[in-house]
């Protein structure tokens, strides 16, 4: 099964347009992109292993297949404690996995994340 991992600042939800539809996933500079579950599964094994952070911390809902029903409040919680737990290390001081690197670095940039499955 795959994932979709959204990145950008301000995350949030927002009506359709005039022409309808659901809501939809907005932010500054979001990017998304498709990943698998098991690259998720890796990271999450990883950070918690290495770093102590338990699984459910990140904001991944592998039971959400629409942006509309992503918990949002969640998702900015989630990424507000992963934000001040991984700055507490270098990005040179993490383990290596390329998700978490680039997440970590996200995070230090002020972007916030969330990945959905599809």
């Amino acid at each position: 099964m795959g994932a979709t991992i959204y990145i950008g600042k301000n995350l949030r939800l927002e009506p359709p347009g005039d022409d309808g539809g659901n809501l939809g996933l907005v932010g500054a500079d979001l990017d998304s992109e498709n990943m698998s579950w098991s690259s998720i599964s890796k990271l999450q094994e990883l950070a918690e292993q290495q770093l102590g952070i338990p699984p459910e911390t990140w904001p991944f809902y592998e039971d959400v297949e629409l942006e509309e029903n992503l918990p949002m409040e969640d998702v900015l919680a989630k990424c507000s404690e992963l934000r001040a737990v991984l700055g507490r290390y270098t990005l040179d001081e993490l383990p290596y996995n390329y998700w978490l690197q680039r997440l970590a670095r996200a995070l230090r940039e002020g972007f916030d994340f969330c990945a959905k499955a599809w």
